[in-house]
């Protein structure tokens, strides 16, 4: 079952991502949306995710079924991730770790996620934004970024140090979005089918999400309203976004 709101929000995240690469290719010019477009996207594939699992097991498709198909599915992801760098940034571009290693990786992951229950999920992905700034600053994070561009050496310190904190797109903290994303799909969609089944009344506005997209909104407009107020640690790892150049971001939590 195909829901319009969900591809509505992925040719926004599409649309974004390809304004935002665009605008700074080309003119050199830092939109201000350029944090939507990436954070979305990986929040999507966790809800597509979710989504197509849940397909699968109405088609009468066995777990062990669904994992092949998910492992197989991440590696084709990731493999295409590698094969995109080697044919745009040449072989020494190859461990960028760019959106399509992410989302292979996520797959992976995301296979394993599923048996647990939702709040063990939303507490890995909470740990995940939580530990991102703290990896960055024991990993040396800006001298990864010369000029706003991932810059490394061919060893394997640096090439894992990629994958999982300094790379385009690494684990830690992007993980999360995807994580974020299967947990609301859980939510949003997990319980329709039982619903239809045992009521046949017409359901009632889901409120609950309204409350907390509200004090989602409400929270970050007053974190930017107290950001001037924070100490640089504050402000510059937590709330300054996990943009895709991030020259500027000062080694904070080492002052």
């Amino acid at each position: 079952m195909r829901y319009p709101s969900i591809d509505l929000l992925r040719t926004l995240a599409i649309q974004v991502m390809v304004l935002v690469h665009f605008s700074e290719n080309l003119a050199g010019w830092t939109m201000p949306i350029t944090g939507l477009g990436a954070p979305l996207f990986s929040f999507l594939s966790g809800v597509s995710y979710f989504l197509w699992v849940q397909g699968q097991q109405a088609r009468g498709r066995s777990d062990e079924e669904i994992s092949k198909v998910s492992i197989r599915r991440g590696l084709f992801v990731f493999g295409v991730g590698i094969a995109f760098n080697v044919l745009v940034w040449f072989p020494e571009g190859t461990f960028n770790w760019d959106v399509l290693t992410l989302i292979g990786s996520a797959l992976l992951v995301l296979n394993l996620a599923r048996r647990l229950p939702v709040p063990i999920i939303v507490f890995a992905a909470a740990m995940i934004i939580t530990v991102s700034p703290v990896l960055r600053v024991l990993t040396d994070y800006p001298a990864y970024w010369q000029d706003v561009f991932f810059d490394y050496d061919m060893n394997l310190e640096e090439v894992v140090y990629g994958y999982f904190v300094n790379g385009y797109f690494p684990i830690f903290p992007w993980l999360a979005f995807s994580l974020a994303g299967f947990s609301a799909a859980t939510y949003l969609f997990g319980q329709q089918d039982d619903a239809e089944d045992t009521s046949a009344d017409t359901p009632g506005f889901p409120w609950l999400t309204v409350y907390i997209g509200a004090g989602l909104v409400a929270t970050s407009f007053t974190a930017l309203l107290l950001r001037p107020y924070l100490p640089p640690a504050i402000t510059t790892n937590f709330l300054g976004g996990w943009t895709m150049f991030p020259t500027t971001i000062p080694y904070a939590l080492a002052m």
